[in-house]
């Protein structure tokens, strides 16, 4: 039994993930602890069973993005995923995510989601305003005004929001956490600081 990363990317040259950081990195982990390992590429409109595939008899993780069809489909066909179908629906939706951190009595910015028709601002200044299930930083804002609640009140009214405390702390760090298996609470948490240049 080996590992076999799936990444899910816009290109379908392998050659790509012995360049790319992340995979190349634990290509050359596995390497150094002489682990069968392989990895492939899952195109938007791939087929899962070429993954099933790949992955039978081995363990999966799975990179990037990737339909929950595909996760699915591995898990129907027996195949051990790490970073389960479960565990990557809940690590989307940034609300369940707090709901589970509270469930579980983990610290965590008070959260909550954001109802467009009522206009006074859902935590006192300054709070972060995100999508509901984003990623990547993308459509983050950091509210510290009236005026700039105002403005974030008139974006794109199909994507729901949550707002979340605003810990100061936690300025240019970006914590990640990473569940093996929500039945035996395994889990890593991972820390990025970044480094200001004034």
């Amino acid at each position: 039994m080996g590992i076999r990363l799936v990444y899910g990317l816009d290109t379908d040259d392998l050659s790509y993930l012995g360049e790319f950081y992340p995979s190349r990195r634990l290509a050359q982990a596995a390497d150094a602890l002489g682990l069968d390992y392989a990895a492939t590429i899952h195109q938007r409109n791939g087929n899962p069973e070429d993954a099933t595939r790949f992955c039978r008899g081995h363990v999966a993780l799975l990179r990037g993005e990737l339909p929950a069809e595909l996760y699915e489909s591995l898990e129907a066909a027996g195949v051990f995923v790490v970073n389960s179908a479960a565990a990557t629906a809940l690590a989307r939706d940034k609300a369940a995510s707090a709901d589970f951190f509270n469930c579980i009595g983990s610290a965590h910015p008070r959260t909550t989601r954001v109802d467009r028709s009522r206009p006074e601002p859902p935590l006192p200044f300054p709070f972060v305003f995100k999508p509901r299930f984003g990623k990547m930083g993308k459509g983050i804002c950091l509210v510290d005004t009236a005026v700039l609640w105002s403005e974030c009140l008139l974006g794109n009214p199909s994507v729901d929001y949550i707002a979340q405390e605003y810990v100061e702390a936690s300025r240019g760090r970006d914590v990640r956490f990473f569940f093996a298996d929500f039945d035996h609470a395994g889990g890593y948490r991972i820390e990025r600081a970044a480094r200001f240049i004034h």
